[in-house]
């Protein structure tokens, strides 16, 4: 509790009062969600060449939605929506050949599924960006 020992006009305190309460109310707010990181993986789309490779983000929105962010070398980039399956399966809404992703325990690489199964496994990198990371090549 703040006290002070001011002289104010009657209308004064009031005021003080009001100003008060709004700085210790911007003060003390914290948003109630943020967005959660599912993990971060390099999809290495033909072994030896990195110049396809493909950095994937999954995250949960602070709404609760889950995404996919995939990030290529030459800039380009996609987030589409996903929905939450059990068994650790993330499934890309709309896809007309059934996308998947699932999240391997144990080692948490992230296997790419598609209606025929699996089509390869895209190895996990630390939640921090490092400095050689999946999108780092040399012509």
């Amino acid at each position: 509790m703040i006290v002070a020992n001011l002289s104010f006009p009657k209308a004064c305190p009031v005021f003080v009062v009001m100003m008060l309460s709004l700085a210790l109310t911007m003060v003390t707010f914290v948003p109630a969600f943020a967005d959660t990181l599912v993990g971060r993986w390099c999809d290495t789309m033909i072994p030896g060449n990195p110049k396809f490779n493909r950095l994937i983000v999954i995250s949960i929105t602070d709404k609760g939605a889950a995404e996919i962010h995939s990030e290529f070398v030459d800039g380009s980039s996609g987030t589409y929506k996903l929905k939450e399956k059990s068994g650790n399966i993330f499934e890309k809404v709309s896809s007309g050949s059934g996308d998947k992703y699932r999240v391997v325990p144990g080692n948490g690489d992230l296997q790419l599924l598609d209606n025929e199964g699996l089509i390869r496994t895209a190895r996990r990198l630390e939640a921090k960006p490092q400095a050689e990371d999946c999108l780092t090549f040399k012509d």
